[in-house]
């Protein structure tokens, strides 16, 4: 296991998505719950229209898991894969907060210190079989030839549902 990649992968487009998370904008009311907040994230002061806070995206962890193909597998901690069948497995982290039920909620993300790395291949994500058992599924080459963009989206707004007490 290699805990970064060597010193001939160059930067690239793919890492920059991962390490968009590092500074989120959540437009809102009141500040977040009063759980504590979740690791990596920090919390700062609220104003009144809106909860702030910064969500450090953790160092990724590349593992070679077919030689051969030059394929790899990509790990953030506390971050779960995330994919279709057959596109690269990316990793992805919800984060709940808490907004008033009255107002309009919106999403703004900013990136910074956005590292990428070229030559990374990345495992596809697997499919199940009629038992639930995870299968190999074969690379979408589509997925895999798309082009990514100069400036990727950091986070997204799921949805907005009400919670209970």
């Amino acid at each position: 296991m290699r805990s970064t990649p060597p010193q001939s992968r160059r930067p690239g487009p793919w890492l920059a998505a991962l390490r968009a998370l590092a500074a989120l904008v959540l437009a809102a009311c009141v500040p977040a719950a009063h759980a504590g907040p979740a690791d990596g994230v920090k919390v700062a002061p609220a104003t009144p229209g809106a909860v702030r806070f910064t969500v450090t995206v953790p160092a990724p962890e590349l593992t070679v898991i077919d030689r051969e193909q030059n394929i790899d597998r990509l790990n953030l901690d506390g971050y779960a894969a995330n994919g279709m069948p057959g596109t690269p497995v990316l990793p992805a982290r919800i984060l709940t907060v808490a907004i008033p039920p009255v107002g309009e909620v919106h999403l703004t993300a900013a990136a910074t210190e956005a590292v990428a790395y070229e030559g990374v291949y990345l495992a596809p994500f697997p499919a199940m079989d009629k038992n639930g058992k995870a299968v190999a599924a074969p690379r979408r080459l589509a997925a895999y030839g798309a082009k990514g963009s100069a400036t990727p989206v950091g986070a997204r707004l799921l949805g907005v549902t009400w919670m209970r007490n």
